[in-house]
Parts: structure tokens; sequence; C-alpha cells
């Protein structure tokens, strides 16, 4: 229960920074055209917040990764197998569904399994 309350504060602060970010772009690039109405600049301006957004991201995604290692790795000392740590991570269960095949693919990318 905590654990799905931790993933929930961090998804709600994830959501809220992208939301500002994005209203910054917007207001950046209402500025831009308000005061020199020049489409060169303003498109240099939402390039360069496209490429900072961009490394944002991917840094976000390494820190998500390693959260999930962290906690595979965790459970794993606690015994679990492969099976019950999916269940207990992505809350799907055993079996050929979709979404369980696509979160034994992530546990597997994850733990660097074959």
């Amino acid at each position: 229960m905590k654990e799905r309350a931790i993933d929930a504060d961090v998804a709600d602060e994830l959501s809220t920074s992208i939301y500002v970010a994005e209203q910054q772009r917007r207001n950046e690039a209402e500025l831009l055209i308000a005061s020199s109405g020049d489409r060169e600049l303003l498109e240099r301006a939402l390039a360069l917040s496209s490429e900072e957004d961009e490394q944002e991201n991917v840094q976000r995604d390494q820190n998500d990764d390693d959260e999930l290692r962290e906690r595979i790795l965790q459970l794993q000392a606690r015994g679990y197998g492969k099976g019950k740590i999916i269940s207990e991570i992505w809350q799907v269960s055993k079996g050929g569904s979709e979404k369980y095949k696509a979160a034994e693919a992530e546990y597997r990318r994850l733990t660097g399994e074959s």
C-alpha cells in the first residue's frame, strides 16, 4: 500500500512538472510572438525547449528504470520469483495476456534476462 502511495505521488509530481514546463514554453512563445512577431525566433525557442524536455524525459526514464531495478532486487532478496515480482510491480497475473507479456518483457529488459 505504501509503495502504491509513493508511486502515485511520483506520478503526480511528474505530471505537474510536465504541465509547468508546457505552460512555460507557451508563455515564452506568446511573448516572442507579441514582442517581435519573428517566426524564426519562435521556432528556435521552441526547438531549444524541446531539446531540454527530451533530455529531462531521458533522465526521468533512467530514474524510473533505476527505481524499478531497485524494487526488483528488493523482491528478489525476499525470495520472490519472476512471476510474483511481475504481479507485485505491474499488477498483472501470470498468463498469456498482452499486459503480462509486456510486463515480462519489461522485467527482462530491466534485469538483463534473456
